[in-house]
């Protein structure tokens, strides 16, 4: 059978769980395995909870996983919140740089990610007319 290369990323199911473990995604993704056995994706993107990751491995072992930005965002802004930083990253323009600079990270090439994350840690006093953030 010749083998289709899809070039687009779409969902590939919703369901309804009861449980978010480990066992019940990967009878979720079992089941559609079975119902769909060509399924062998290149790809596999999703949020970051390990127990769907860890699932994903078991059942489609080539597919590569990634991280889906929207939750990245969205858990970071969360920290800034849990932090209570809120204000601050309203307030001053080089506490917003650098939540925009850790929100940028997924963004940067795999062979720079490392330089990337570090010139992050130091955005928060290293600005020509900086003041320190924290």
């Amino acid at each position: 059978m010749e083998k289709v290369k899809f070039t687009k990323i779409l969902p590939l199911a919703y369901a309804l769980m009861e449980s978010r473990s480990q066992v019940a995604y990967h009878d979720l993704l079992s089941f559609i395995r079975r119902i769909i056995p060509e399924l062998d994706p290149d790809f596999f993107m999703s949020d970051f909870e390990t127990s769907l990751q860890n699932a994903v491995v078991e059942v489609f072992p080539r597919a590569r996983l990634s991280g889906c930005l929207w939750h990245y965002a969205r858990a970071v802004c969360r920290h800034v919140g849990s932090l209570g930083l809120h204000a601050l990253v309203r307030d001053n323009e080089n506490a917003r740089r650098l939540v925009r600079l850790c929100l940028a990270i997924p963004l940067a090439p795999p062979n720079r990610l490392l330089r990337g994350s570090e010139c992050c840690g130091d955005r928060g006093t290293s600005s020509k007319s900086a003041q320190p953030v924290i």
